[in-house]
C-alpha cells in the first residue's frame, strides 16, 4: 500500500514539472498529447491491477 502512494507521489511530482517545462517552452499541444497519453496509460494500468488483484506483488 505506501509503495503505491510513493509510485503516485513520484508521477505527481514528475507531471508537475512536464506541466512546468512545456509552460515555459510554449509547447501546449505537445504538453496536452503527452497529458492525454499518460492518461490513457494510467487508465489501462488501473483497470489492469483492479481486475488482476492476484498479479500485484
Amino acid at each position: 500500500m505506501q509503495q503505491s502512494r510513493l509510485a503516485m507521489g513520484f508521477s505527481l511530482v514528475s507531471c508537475a514539472a512536464i506541466i512546468g517545462y512545456f509552460t515555459a517552452s510554449g509547447n501546449v499541444q505537445a504538453f496536452l498529447s503527452i497529458l492525454v497519453g499518460a492518461a490513457a496509460v494510467l487508465c489501462v494500468l488501473y483497470g489492469v491491477r483492479r481486475h488482476r488483484p492476484t498479479m500485484a506483488g
